[in-house]
């Protein structure tokens, strides 16, 4: 058994070996002249810090070689590094139809089910949730010691409940899940949408505790409903009020009412 192990091991390294000896061969056969793309990738690689002899410049050149090889204009490149660059982050580059047997159970939970090509996309209870349809790219933070709203920039990936205001002032409305329309589901032909970024308002309670406020008008938010079925909740335990005269007592009033609905 242990003599085996040692043969696959010796293959492992030869086959690797072999690999990287002919790829360095093929790199160096590579006529970057003929190719304006090339030449640029190399000429930006080398300022850079990386030559010939660099796997990072081997690995560059080898992909813009490959996929340039029978495409001459810019735009065929482009698509290429395109679908290339959806592969890595696990996006679909055809339709998901969202039939049954497009999903699995998920390892979390017996009654979610997950989409085998696009991992952001749960089914629970004959609904379909997206994950990243939204996330918070807050323009502007609310110290609630100073009532001051001060420019921010900063993209965050919030998962938790997101407040609707109406003129500064708290609807009692709030998400934190986006429905995939039925017409959606039913037409077999779905293409996951880019996630849309909402500008609100990062309200600061106390250290560590904030809660995300977006005005009821915003463009984003009224994208985000055209795009998906929200699930908007109530709770009357900000409702009416200023996000600027929010409390801490508020705050822990709604971590209450939450968990007492949670626990039914």
């Amino acid at each position: 058994m242990k003599i085996k192990l040692l043969i696959k091991k010796i293959k492992c390294k030869i086959v690797k070996f072999l690999y990287n000896y002919f790829k360095k061969i093929y790199i160096r056969n590579i006529n970057i002249d003929d190719n304006e793309i090339l030449q640029y990738a190399h000429n930006e690689l080398t300022i850079y810090g990386y030559n010939k002899d660099s796997k990072y410049y081997n690995d560059i050149i080898e992909v813009i070689a490959a996929i340039s090889k029978n495409n001459n204009i810019n735009s065929s490149i482009k698509h290429n590094i395109s679908v290339i660059n959806k592969l890595c982050d696990k996006v679909p580059i055809t339709p998901l139809t969202l039939k049954e047997d497009e999903f699995e159970q998920s390892i979390s939970s017996k009654i979610l089910y997950v989409n085998k090509r696009y991992n952001r996309i749960y089914k629970y209870l004959n609904k379909m949730f997206v994950t990243n349809a939204y996330s918070i790219s807050p323009q502007y933070i609310l110290s609630i010691k100073t009532k001051k709203l001060l420019p921010f920039s900063t993209d965050l990936s919030w998962k938790n409940d997101v407040f609707e205001t109406k003129d500064g002032v708290l609807t009692g409305r709030y998400f934190n899940t986006c429905y995939i329309k039925e017409c959606q589901i039913k037409s077999g032909y779905y293409i996951p949408f880019n996630t849309i970024k909402l500008k609100g308002v990062k309200v600061e309670i106390k250290e560590f505790i904030y809660i995300m406020a977006i005005d009821c008008e915003n463009d984003d938010l009224i994208r985000l409903s055209n795009l998906y079925d929200i699930d908007w909740k109530t709770n009357n335990t900000f409702k009416d009020k200023n996000i600027k005269d929010i409390t801490v007592k508020d705050y822990n009033n709604y971590i209450k009412s939450i968990s007492i609905v949670s626990n039914l």
